[in-house]
């Protein structure tokens, strides 16, 4: 193996490879490779008589290094004292002549000498895929740890069976813990490599399965990160397993930092936060206090299963539309749609035109409808605005800093987060605009007398609405962003207290929230997709 570069080497020997057909088969398993042109023609010694010359590896290369006066280069760098390794990858000749467009079959051990990985190296941790008691599971391949560790709630989805043992792990700079049991002889399948191991049943918070050095051993593996995988030794069943691919490249992966790195940047002064990232599963219920409970049935109008059928009221802040001096309506021509679409054309449409959102127009403007498909299949009726936000003079009311607000939650143990119920449709357009939000169909035109989605300005007068409605409760213990307002208290009595106060002001300005997309009294909620906790 002196032949080989040094990570070649080192690999081979961590699974002890002590023979040349055992490093063939692993080398083998790894790529499959063919090589045209890189061992260079000039090597092959010329022949004399009509007969082949014998390689005459010492003697013939120092020839003709003294007539050159240089020294002799692989792959354009110089090489010395190396004659005995070169020596070595170089194959006896074939007799007769070869196919000059056929390229030379190369060895396995030579490819791993020469082999650069195309694939970009990850720096995140390896998973893979393993198959656990006839269950897909996914691993961390962990050559730190030294068992094979299964979360609590894995061995139980796993049907795994657990003997008690009396062990005890422990992290690094942690208290040992005791091991809640071990299930031996668990079958379990890699790649095509299939075997028995013992995994020991511990509390996981970030992973369901780690593949330590017991595993490693025992399928006899080797990591190789710059290949994106590892690669199973095993005589009988050996194979390559691709590791896992983070979905964005592995670029959202975050950078480790050590305990120490941490220490000198808070003795710096260094700008430090701490963060938990979680996996927030939707569906999952929520306990609400009792006294909550009570609040929220006292005010179930403020919270309907769906919005009455009947206009919002004009308020002091409706959806204005003002255009550049001298400004043309802009009007287009409708979209050309797929019988499908026009179908669920028509049947928005109705039930648009049947709780009176909007009303036949015959304005000069137009802009056109176009569908966009969500996460269940089902289409949303979307109007392109573009060509009216052209010419619409910008509204810059301002949208408040998420930094702000959250600087505000800091210090309460309770929040409740309210988010409205198709919230621009609570809001009327301004008297007079309602011919400008004219969108043209093959069924016709019609005009919105709320505010749709796309206008440029949509969402500075929203924010404009809620500030105004819960303005004597700002930064004293309600924020508000855009259709998010958040209650937050230092303690329930207090929470209470001011829940009532939201919900009657609500109330009075007739704006209705979705209990579904809401939380409660909570200790920590989800605001701005960051999770936000008590102090």
């Amino acid at each position: 193996m002196s032949g080989l570069q040094g990570w070649a080497q080192t690999e081979l020997r961590r699974q002890g490879v002590r023979d040349l057909p055992a490093a063939m088969a692993a080398a083998d398993c790894l790529v499959d490779y063919k090589m045209g042109g890189a061992i260079s023609t000039t090597q092959r010694p010329r022949s004399e008589g009509g007969k082949k010359a014998k390689f005459e590896g010492k003697t013939s290369q120092k020839s003709g290094w003294k007539k050159q006066g240089k020294k002799p280069a692989v792959g354009g760098k110089p090489v010395e004292k190396t004659t005995k390794k070169l020596s070595a990858l170089v194959t006896a000749e074939d007799k007769g002549d070869s196919d000059p467009e056929t390229p030379p079959r190369v060895n396995p051990l030579q490819l791993l000498n020469v082999i650069h990985g195309e694939t970009p190296v990850q720096k995140s941790l390896m998973h893979i895929h393993a198959i656990v008691n006839g269950v897909q599971v996914k691993a961390l391949v962990d050559s730190g740890a030294t068992h094979n560790f299964v979360a609590t709630k894995e061995a139980a989805r796993l049907g795994l069976r657990l003997e008690e043992d009396t062990s005890r792990i422990k992290a690094v700079n942690s208290k040992a813990q005791k091991i809640q049991g071990v299930a031996k002889n668990v079958p379990m399948k890699i790649g095509d490599w299939e075997g028995m191991c013992s995994l020991l049943c511990v509390p996981l918070d970030d992973f369901d399965l780690i593949l330590g050095v017991d595993f490693l051993l025992r399928a006899k593996v080797a990591l190789i990160p710059h290949l994106g995988g590892l690669m199973v030794l095993e005589e009988k069943q050996p194979c390559f397993v691709q590791a896992l691919r983070a979905k964005d490249g592995g670029k959202g992966q975050p950078e480790m930092l050590s305990a120490i790195q941490l220490k000198k940047g808070l003795k710096r002064g260094q700008e430090t936060y701490v963060a938990a990232l979680i996996e927030i599963k939707e569906g999952q219920t929520m306990e609400v206090p009792d006294s909550v409970v009570k609040i929220l049935k006292e005010f179930s109008d403020v919270m309907p299963a769906e919005l009455p059928k009947e206009l919002p009221p004009q308020r002091p802040i409706d959806h204005k539309i003002e255009l550049l001096p001298g400004t043309k309506a802009p009007a287009q021509a409708p979209y050309r749609m797929s019988p499908a679409e026009l179908l669920e054309l028509r049947k928005q449409l109705k039930e648009l035109l049947d709780v009176g959102l909007i009303q036949p127009s015959r304005a000069p403007y137009g802009a056109p409808v176009l569908f966009q498909k969500k996460h269940n299949g089902s289409l949303r009726m979307c109007v392109d605005y573009r060509a009216l936000n052209k010419v619409t003079i910008k509204n810059k009311y301002p949208i408040p800093l998420a930094a702000e607000l959250f600087d505000r939650l800091s210090k309460a143990s309770y929040f409740t987060k309210l988010d409205l119920r198709s919230g621009y449709w609570q809001v009327r357009v301004a008297a007079g605009d309602e011919g400008k939000t004219t969108c043209v169909t093959q069924y016709g035109s019609y005009e919105f007398l709320v505010m749709p989605f796309g206008l440029t300005n949509a969402p500075a007068t929203f924010c404009n609405l809620m500030n105004d409605v819960l303005f004597d409760y700002l930064d004293a213990f309600v924020v508000v962003y855009l259709d998010d307002i958040v209650v937050y208290s230092k303690t329930l009595t207090e929470h209470e207290k001011h829940l009532r106060l939201v919900f009657q002001r609500l109330r009075e300005n007739r704006l209705y929230v979705k209990p579904e997309k809401c939380e409660f009294a909570q200790e920590e909620i989800t605001f701005l997709d960051i999770r936000s906790m008590q102090a």
